[in-house]
Protein backbone atom coordinates (compact mmCIF):
# COMPACT_ATOMS: atom_id res chain seq x y z
CA UNK A 1 0.00 0.00 0.00
CA UNK A 2 2.64 2.00 0.99
CA UNK A 3 4.64 1.64 -2.85
CA UNK A 4 1.30 1.95 -4.26
CA UNK A 5 0.72 5.46 -2.63
CA UNK A 6 4.35 6.53 -3.16
CA UNK A 7 4.33 5.70 -7.13
CA UNK A 8 1.09 7.70 -7.43
CA UNK A 9 2.60 10.67 -5.68
CA UNK A 10 5.40 10.32 -8.03
CA UNK A 11 3.18 10.06 -10.84
CA UNK A 12 1.38 13.47 -9.83
CA UNK A 13 4.52 15.47 -9.64
CA UNK A 14 5.86 14.46 -12.88
CA UNK A 15 1.98 15.35 -14.54
CA UNK A 16 2.57 18.79 -12.28
CA UNK A 17 5.95 19.11 -14.25
CA UNK A 18 4.74 18.38 -17.93
CA UNK A 19 1.89 20.88 -17.33
CA UNK A 20 3.80 23.34 -15.98
CA UNK A 21 6.20 23.14 -19.10
CA UNK A 22 3.24 23.94 -21.07
CA UNK A 23 1.86 26.96 -18.97
CA UNK A 24 5.26 28.08 -19.75
CA UNK A 25 5.96 27.53 -23.29
CA UNK A 26 5.41 30.35 -26.34
CA UNK A 27 1.81 31.78 -27.25
CA UNK A 28 -0.35 30.87 -29.95
CA UNK A 29 1.24 33.24 -32.63
CA UNK A 30 -1.48 36.16 -33.98
CA UNK A 31 -2.45 36.09 -37.51
CA UNK A 32 -0.47 38.99 -39.29
CA UNK A 33 -2.80 42.09 -39.86
CA UNK A 34 -4.16 42.53 -43.54
CA UNK A 35 -2.24 45.50 -44.68
CA UNK A 36 -4.96 48.39 -45.89
CA UNK A 37 -4.04 49.53 -49.27
CA UNK A 38 -2.82 53.21 -49.61
CA UNK A 39 -5.60 56.16 -50.17
CA UNK A 40 -4.97 56.35 -53.80
CA UNK A 41 -3.48 60.14 -55.08
CA UNK A 42 -5.31 61.79 -58.34
CA UNK A 43 -5.32 64.80 -60.32
CA UNK A 44 -8.69 65.79 -60.81
CA UNK A 45 -8.16 65.43 -64.56
CA UNK A 46 -7.50 61.84 -63.55
CA UNK A 47 -10.83 61.92 -61.21
CA UNK A 48 -13.21 63.16 -63.88
CA UNK A 49 -12.10 61.27 -66.21
CA UNK A 50 -13.67 57.72 -64.44
CA UNK A 51 -15.98 59.50 -61.58
CA UNK A 52 -17.86 56.53 -61.41
CA UNK A 53 -14.56 54.44 -60.85
CA UNK A 54 -13.68 56.24 -57.37
CA UNK A 55 -17.26 56.91 -56.24
CA UNK A 56 -17.78 56.26 -52.66
CA UNK A 57 -14.16 55.96 -51.71
CA UNK A 58 -11.57 57.94 -49.80
CA UNK A 59 -9.42 59.63 -52.04
CA UNK A 60 -6.56 62.17 -52.24
CA UNK A 61 -7.25 65.00 -54.94
CA UNK A 62 -4.81 67.23 -56.69
CA UNK A 63 -7.30 70.42 -58.11
CA UNK A 64 -7.54 73.80 -58.44
CA UNK A 65 -10.39 75.35 -55.95
CA UNK A 66 -12.05 77.84 -56.54
CA UNK A 67 -15.77 79.77 -55.53
CA UNK A 68 -16.40 82.28 -52.66
CA UNK A 69 -17.36 81.48 -49.15
CA UNK A 70 -19.82 78.26 -49.29
CA UNK A 71 -19.51 77.57 -52.90
CA UNK A 72 -16.24 76.17 -53.29
CA UNK A 73 -15.44 74.09 -56.74
CA UNK A 74 -12.69 72.00 -57.59
CA UNK A 75 -11.46 72.02 -60.94
CA UNK A 76 -8.61 71.13 -63.60
CA UNK A 77 -8.32 74.87 -64.70
CA UNK A 78 -6.55 76.23 -67.65
CA UNK A 79 -9.72 76.52 -69.61
CA UNK A 80 -11.05 79.84 -68.00
CA UNK A 81 -9.16 81.62 -65.64
CA UNK A 82 -12.19 81.57 -63.04
CA UNK A 83 -12.46 78.04 -61.69
CA UNK A 84 -15.35 78.24 -60.42
CA UNK A 85 -16.73 79.57 -63.70
CA UNK A 86 -16.33 76.15 -65.28
CA UNK A 87 -19.38 73.73 -66.50
CA UNK A 88 -20.81 71.37 -63.49
CA UNK A 89 -19.42 68.38 -65.42
CA UNK A 90 -15.46 69.65 -65.38
CA UNK A 91 -15.73 70.10 -61.75
CA UNK A 92 -16.89 68.56 -58.36
CA UNK A 93 -18.79 70.28 -55.87
CA UNK A 94 -16.36 70.59 -52.20
CA UNK A 95 -19.45 69.72 -49.32
CA UNK A 96 -17.20 71.90 -46.95
CA UNK A 97 -16.40 75.65 -47.33
CA UNK A 98 -12.43 76.24 -47.26
CA UNK A 99 -11.10 77.65 -43.82
CA UNK A 100 -10.68 81.18 -43.35
CA UNK A 101 -7.03 80.91 -43.80
CA UNK A 102 -6.99 78.73 -46.42
CA UNK A 103 -9.57 81.05 -48.33
CA UNK A 104 -7.26 84.04 -48.13
CA UNK A 105 -4.30 82.09 -49.16
CA UNK A 106 -6.11 80.74 -52.40
CA UNK A 107 -7.77 84.50 -53.20
CA UNK A 108 -4.14 85.35 -53.21
CA UNK A 109 -3.46 83.13 -55.88
CA UNK A 110 -2.29 79.73 -54.02
CA UNK A 111 -5.52 78.17 -55.23
CA UNK A 112 -4.09 74.87 -55.94
CA UNK A 113 -5.48 71.88 -53.33
CA UNK A 114 -4.71 68.84 -51.76
CA UNK A 115 -7.85 66.89 -50.78
CA UNK A 116 -8.21 63.80 -48.60
CA UNK A 117 -12.12 62.92 -48.84
CA UNK A 118 -14.87 60.56 -50.19
CA UNK A 119 -16.13 61.17 -53.74
CA UNK A 120 -19.88 61.09 -53.35
CA UNK A 121 -22.18 58.85 -54.93
CA UNK A 122 -23.89 60.24 -58.75
CA UNK A 123 -26.29 62.62 -57.70
CA UNK A 124 -27.20 66.48 -58.13
CA UNK A 125 -25.06 68.39 -55.73
CA UNK A 126 -24.50 71.85 -54.57
CA UNK A 127 -25.26 75.31 -56.21
CA UNK A 128 -29.05 74.69 -57.71
CA UNK A 129 -27.89 70.48 -57.55
CA UNK A 130 -26.04 70.96 -60.68
CA UNK A 131 -22.69 69.16 -60.11
CA UNK A 132 -23.18 64.94 -60.30
CA UNK A 133 -20.58 64.77 -58.02
CA UNK A 134 -19.59 66.15 -54.57
CA UNK A 135 -16.25 65.60 -52.22
CA UNK A 136 -16.68 65.31 -48.32
CA UNK A 137 -13.45 66.43 -47.14
CA UNK A 138 -11.82 65.05 -44.32
CA UNK A 139 -7.99 67.35 -44.71
CA UNK A 140 -7.28 70.26 -47.14
CA UNK A 141 -4.38 71.93 -47.92
CA UNK A 142 -2.81 74.62 -50.25
CA UNK A 143 -0.23 73.70 -52.13
CA UNK A 144 2.91 75.50 -53.49
CA UNK A 145 4.98 74.27 -56.31
CA UNK A 146 8.43 73.84 -56.41
CA UNK A 147 10.69 74.88 -59.34
CA UNK A 148 12.28 72.55 -61.57
CA UNK A 149 14.34 71.53 -64.89
CA UNK A 150 12.99 70.03 -67.65
CA UNK A 151 16.11 68.10 -67.81
CA UNK A 152 15.30 66.80 -63.90
CA UNK A 153 12.03 65.50 -65.07
CA UNK A 154 13.58 63.97 -68.20
CA UNK A 155 16.28 62.31 -66.47
CA UNK A 156 14.83 61.38 -63.36
CA UNK A 157 11.18 61.27 -63.76
CA UNK A 158 10.69 59.13 -60.18
CA UNK A 159 12.42 61.93 -57.88
CA UNK A 160 9.63 64.32 -57.70
CA UNK A 161 7.01 61.88 -57.98
CA UNK A 162 3.41 62.93 -56.99
CA UNK A 163 5.13 66.43 -56.19
CA UNK A 164 3.52 70.26 -57.45
CA UNK A 165 6.17 71.87 -59.83
CA UNK A 166 7.22 74.85 -61.83
CA UNK A 167 9.03 73.87 -65.15
CA UNK A 168 9.72 75.69 -68.13
CA UNK A 169 10.15 75.22 -71.71
CA UNK A 170 8.45 74.69 -75.12
CA UNK A 171 5.05 73.81 -75.48
CA UNK A 172 4.27 71.91 -77.88
CA UNK A 173 0.52 70.85 -79.28
CA UNK A 174 -1.79 69.51 -81.69
CA UNK A 175 -5.11 67.81 -81.92
CA UNK A 176 -5.29 65.72 -78.64
CA UNK A 177 -1.31 65.80 -77.25
CA UNK A 178 1.07 67.59 -75.80
CA UNK A 179 4.83 67.66 -74.67
CA UNK A 180 6.94 70.41 -73.21
CA UNK A 181 10.90 69.65 -74.88
CA UNK A 182 13.94 71.78 -74.24
CA UNK A 183 14.04 72.98 -78.24
CA UNK A 184 12.07 72.58 -81.27
CA UNK A 185 12.42 73.47 -85.60
CA UNK A 186 10.79 76.46 -86.98
CA UNK A 187 8.19 73.99 -87.91
CA UNK A 188 7.28 72.93 -84.59
CA UNK A 189 9.21 69.56 -84.43
CA UNK A 190 10.80 68.86 -81.68
CA UNK A 191 14.41 68.74 -81.64
CA UNK A 192 15.62 69.18 -78.11
CA UNK A 193 16.92 65.90 -75.82
CA UNK A 194 14.75 66.25 -72.68
CA UNK A 195 11.22 66.24 -73.25
CA UNK A 196 7.79 65.34 -70.94
CA UNK A 197 4.08 64.40 -71.98
CA UNK A 198 1.82 66.69 -70.69
CA UNK A 199 -1.69 64.39 -69.74
CA UNK A 200 -3.96 67.11 -71.53
CA UNK A 201 -4.34 70.02 -73.92
CA UNK A 202 -7.08 72.00 -73.12
CA UNK A 203 -5.39 76.01 -72.69
CA UNK A 204 -6.71 79.18 -72.23
CA UNK A 205 -7.77 80.38 -75.40
CA UNK A 206 -6.10 84.16 -74.98
CA UNK A 207 -2.83 82.20 -74.65
CA UNK A 208 -3.75 79.54 -77.66
CA UNK A 209 -4.07 82.70 -79.56
CA UNK A 210 0.02 83.79 -78.95
CA UNK A 211 1.81 80.59 -79.99
CA UNK A 212 3.57 80.33 -83.09
CA UNK A 213 1.34 77.95 -85.64
CA UNK A 214 2.57 75.37 -88.59
CA UNK A 215 -0.69 74.03 -89.92
CA UNK A 216 -2.38 72.37 -86.55
CA UNK A 217 0.59 72.41 -84.39
CA UNK A 218 1.20 75.36 -82.45
CA UNK A 219 4.60 76.08 -80.07
CA UNK A 220 5.95 78.51 -77.86
CA UNK A 221 7.92 78.70 -74.39
CA UNK A 222 5.75 78.60 -71.24
CA UNK A 223 5.90 78.08 -67.78
CA UNK A 224 3.67 75.53 -66.27
CA UNK A 225 2.84 74.51 -63.07
CA UNK A 226 1.35 70.82 -63.02
CA UNK A 227 1.18 68.16 -61.04
CA UNK A 228 4.06 65.40 -61.77
CA UNK A 229 3.13 61.58 -61.30
CA UNK A 230 3.94 58.66 -63.18
CA UNK A 231 5.92 60.38 -65.55
CA UNK A 232 3.24 62.78 -66.63
CA UNK A 233 2.60 65.96 -65.78
CA UNK A 234 -1.01 67.53 -65.58
CA UNK A 235 -1.16 71.37 -65.83
CA UNK A 236 -3.36 73.40 -64.14
CA UNK A 237 -1.73 77.11 -65.08
CA UNK A 238 0.46 77.60 -68.25
CA UNK A 239 1.76 81.50 -69.27
CA UNK A 240 4.15 82.44 -71.78
CA UNK A 241 7.88 82.77 -70.71
CA UNK A 242 9.13 86.05 -69.58
CA UNK A 243 11.70 87.07 -72.76
CA UNK A 244 15.05 88.57 -71.23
Amino acid sequence: MQIYRLFRVLMLAVLAVMFAGCASGPPPALPTPTALPPTPVLSISDVLAEPQRWSGQEIIVVALVGGQGADQVLTAGLGNSDPSAVSPEQAIWLAESLPAELQSQAQAGNNIVRVRGRLSPPGAYGRDQQFPYQLSAAQIEVLMPERTTLANLAQNPQALDKVLLTVEGTLLTQQNSALLTDQVSEGGVPTGQNQIKLSRTTIDRALFDKLNSSGEVRWGAVQVVGWWQNATLTPFKITLAQQE
